[in-house]
């Protein structure tokens, strides 16, 4: 089966928040079912306990992702975050247990996961943190949406110029250049 993710925010949590899209006839919707949230987990490089997941977890990611469209697209438009939105993320931070080890090898450090299985409120907290880091982290001033008017997607602007305006130059930016240059054509 193909990816049906999309990972062009080049950030675990806007990758995420990605998961929801406009399509020709409205938002997308692509986790409804723990199956699809396990499978975005797994395309996202991380693994979960398949067991534990169920449709109050699912539910409770949707919340998440959410909360974090929320909070990102007030940092991108300059407002204050809706504290439910804050509060929905701090709940999720809460029950994040990092599981993470700093390990030592060839004269570098790196820090590796403890523990290959998630639980689903370690993966949801995990995913909160990110949202967290990237919200308080001065990388905050590269969050941006899609310019395309038929794309919810966001995005981490990673460009050394920081004028990146797509979220792909292979969806969006490929539709815009070609729209102006049919419209040079025609004009």
């Amino acid at each position: 089966m193909p990816n049906e993710f999309q990972f062009v925010a080049n950030d675990l949590a806007l990758d995420f928040v990605n998961t929801q899209m406009l399509g020709r006839h409205g938002v997308v919707e692509l986790i409804e079912s723990p199956e699809q949230m396990l499978r975005w987990l797994e395309a996202a490089g991380l693994t979960s306990k398949r067991e534990l997941w169920n449709d109050g977890d699912v539910a409770s990611a949707l919340a998440l992702r959410e909360a974090i469209r929320s909070l990102m697209l007030a940092l991108i438009e300059t407002r204050d975050p809706e504290q439910e939105s804050l509060a929905q993320l701090n709940r999720h931070l809460l029950d994040f247990d990092p599981n993470l080890r700093l390990v030592y090898q060839a004269s570098l450090y790196r820090l590796e996961q403890r523990s290959l299985e998630l639980t689903p409120p370690m993966a949801l907290g995990m995913i909160a943190e990110r949202a967290a880091a990237l919200l308080a982290s001065e990388e905050r001033a590269r969050l941006r949406a899609c310019s395309s008017t038929s794309c919810i997607l966001l995005f981490k602007d990673t460009s050394k110029s920081g004028k990146r305006r797509w979220c792909s130059m292979r969806t969006c930016g490929n539709r815009a250049k070609a729209s102006a240059f049919r419209a040079n054509a025609e004009g």
